[in-house]
């Protein structure tokens, strides 16, 4: 049975493991197993970074999936308070400011597109 592909830095371990145990003192390929260490050293490192930076995004994902919902309330909340207080309101500049279209917006954009058809 064939053995399933490796990837680099696998290889690379298996292949300083082997050299130091069974021939430290030998050179190949012009190197001796530490400077064949030092050579490979920034790809393992790079690796390592790469590592630590794919746990911590898929911790940040499942942080901001455990608060969506929370702040999914929150942001209601604090939109029906600015729709439904007196001086702002839904037809509001600040509502409007906020990202949403205005009651008035709304009811001249549907009125226009009835106009035009």
């Amino acid at each position: 049975m064939a053995r399933p592909p490796k990837d680099t830095a696998t290889r690379l371990i298996e292949v300083i493991a082997a050299w130091e145990a069974l021939r430290p003192q030998k050179v190949f390929y012009g190197l001796t197993c530490e400077e064949f260490k030092s050579a490979v050293k920034p790809f393992m490192q790079a690796r390592a970074v790469v590592i630590d930076l794919q746990a911590r995004l898929q911790q940040a994902i499942a942080e901001r999936q455990r608060s969506l919902e929370d702040a999914k309330k929150l942001l209601l909340g604090v939109l029906s308070a600015v729709k439904g207080d007196p001086g702002e309101g839904e037809d509001g500049e600040l509502y409007a400011a906020m990202g949403y279209v205005s009651q008035t917006q709304r009811h001249f954009g549907s009125k226009l597109m009835r106009q035009e058809k």
